[in-house]
């Protein structure tokens, strides 16, 4: 009996899954009032044929923030680099300064390269010079370079390279020049040293700027020296001196004028500006999903190694002066062979909302290489204004509203 009844419950709930699957709209349907009913809809620019337009245009930026310093020439670039060294000394070490039984055997520093423009075997040289005026990362720019002043004669010596390690000596007696400038309060301390590429170098190279991560492959400066011991005994020993501060400089422009592009340009600032128009959105409508891809053009893009396959999405304020919302954040668009793609949901639905419910005016996006500081890349992607409409960027949206 137990048995029969079982399979009649089988068979009774199976009907009704059936049932279901056959009308799955019928049941409740009219339990729902007509304003609660939601409508997803999904809007394709592609299909659409949405109105948009972009351009491509540069800005000033700061390099002493970045992550790497550059040194070289390529692609119409040049990157100079300035270092400034802390040298610790201990009291033993000032005592043995202040006496004169420091023996300064050499200051070799030591650079260890991670990146590089051009190709790897192409020719490169430096000269290193000392910096007389002071600088400062926060604000130095190319006019600043300009107006700097440092020797021109080239205090290095016994320099070597290799696509791993580059080694170079500096004078000793200006180095423990340094040194006592740090012991003295009264003498003005060093401003360090510029690395300047020389005119027949081919290629740009980078190399670990400052920074609590990068101890162990940063630019370092290793001084041997001889001291006397209390008992008069000469010993042998190392000071390690480490960067404090440091700053490149890039010099160069974008010199394509082609509406059909955008051009992306590490270390010059070049950046685009991308609009569509939502227009045929309700506002206030809830943004579900809004996905950006954008075409890359990796035939006239210059990459050096490694490159990171990013780019940044911030919202603008102003379309036509290009000022951004920083504050708002941003969103990375990763490349995925020739496109570049990533989510925007964020930034969509900031447009939709009124000005007075914490919404902002559809002023479109600014782009920029995630790695504009670090690198000098440049990365070529399809305008709006291009003639072939399949390479022009692309904005898909689902959204919903209530019926």
């Amino acid at each position: 009996m137990r048995e029969s009844f079982v399979f009649f419950v089988f068979v009774f709930f199976g009907l009704m899954l059936l049932s279901c699957e056959e009308d799955p709209t019928s049941v409740g349907n009219d339990l729902l009032p007509p304003g609660d009913i939601v409508e997803f809809i999904e809007l394709d620019s592609y299909l659409a044929d949405l109105a948009q337009e972009s351009v491509y245009f540069d800005e000033e930026v700061f390099l002493g923030a970045a992550d790497e310093i550059l040194v070289g020439k390529n692609s119409g670039l040049k990157s100079t680099s300035m270092m400034r060294f802390f040298i610790p000394i201990t009291v033993e070490t000032g005592r043995l300064i202040d006496s004169s039984q420091f023996n300064m055997i050499s200051a070799k520093v030591i650079l260890k390269p991670n990146y590089v423009l051009g190709d790897q075997t192409a020719p490169f040289a430096m000269t290193i010079h000392t910096i007389n005026s002071p600088w400062f990362v926060d604000s130095f720019t190319v006019d600043s370079l300009y107006l700097l002043d440092y020797n021109q004669e080239n205090v290095a010596m016994n320099m070597e390279y290799s696509d791993t390690l580059i080694t170079f000596n500096l004078d000793t007696a200006m180095v423990l020049s340094w040194m006592v400038a740090q012991l003295d309060t009264n003498i003005e301390n060093s401003h360090g040293i510029l690395l300047k590429p020389d005119e027949t170098s081919d290629k740009i190279i980078g190399f670990r700027a400052f920074g609590p991560d990068f101890q162990n492959i940063q630019p370092i400066m290793e001084i041997a020296y001889e001291g006397v011991g209390f008992d008069t005994e000469i010993f042998a020993d190392t000071i390690w001196a480490t960067l404090t501060s440091d700053q490149h400089i890039v010099e160069g422009q974008i010199t394509e004028t082609s509406e059909d592009i955008i051009i992306l340009q590490g270390g010059l600032g070049g950046r685009g500006a991308l609009k569509f128009d939502l227009s045929s959105i309700p506002a206030n409508s809830i943004i579900n999903n809004a996905q950006l891809e954008i075409s890359y053009d990796s035939l006239n893009s210059v990459l050096g190694n490694p490159f990171v396959d990013s780019l940044t999405v911030t919202l603008l304020e102003d379309y036509d002066n290009r000022a951004s919302l920083d504050s708002l954040g941003f969103f990375y668009l990763t490349r995925d062979g020739d496109i570049f793609s990533g989510s925007i949901t964020r930034f969509v639905q900031r447009w939709l909302y009124d000005e007075e419910n914490n919404g902002v005016s559809n002023n479109g996006v600014k782009l920029a290489l995630a790695d504009e500081l670090e690198f000098v890349n440049k990365v070529v992607l399809y305008s709006s204004q291009n003639n072939d409409p399949l390479l022009k960027p692309r904005l898909k949206i689902i959204y919903s509203r209530k019926q």
